[in-house]
């Protein structure tokens, strides 16, 4: 059986995300040069892959299925889903403010409306005259 690079790995899921590879360290709790140490090992633990994962809010089990056989899974499995959920409830947010933001422009919108029905029923009345 081939053994497979865990740095190796990391590393593509690393470049593949958003964030830089020295924001991703900084938010694992790593110095900026130590991610590209980690980068090298080949035998990674699992345990700073899983710091990486939750630094990314990455699920590293889809790369490294073997990891949910570790003790510290559960743990890593519920902050990610912590940090789901938060990200939810900001974006749920973000959509209430928006549509608020809408609605009241949309309100401002009518009253408008009709007070130039209204405008526009005068001035017919007084070319009437």
């Amino acid at each position: 059986m081939e053994t497979i690079h865990r740095g190796k790995i990391l590393k593509s899921i690393v470049k593949a995300h958003a964030k830089t590879g020295s924001k991703i360290a900084s938010d694992a709790g790593y110095k900026d040069g130590t991610i590209y140490k980690h980068f090298q090992k080949q035998d990674l633990p699992f345990e700073i892959i899983m710091k990486y994962g939750i630094a990314m809010n990455h699920d590293v089990s889809i790369e490294f299925p073997e990891i949910i056989n570790e003790p510290s899974y559960p743990n890593f499995k519920n902050k990610l889903n912590s940090l789901n959920s938060i990200k939810s409830d900001n974006i749920e947010n973000e959509w209430k403010e928006k549509y608020h933001t809408l609605l009241e422009k949309h309100h401002e919108i009518l009253l408008t409306n009709i007070s130039l029905k209204e405008r526009i029923s005068e001035l017919e009345k007084l070319l009437k005259q």
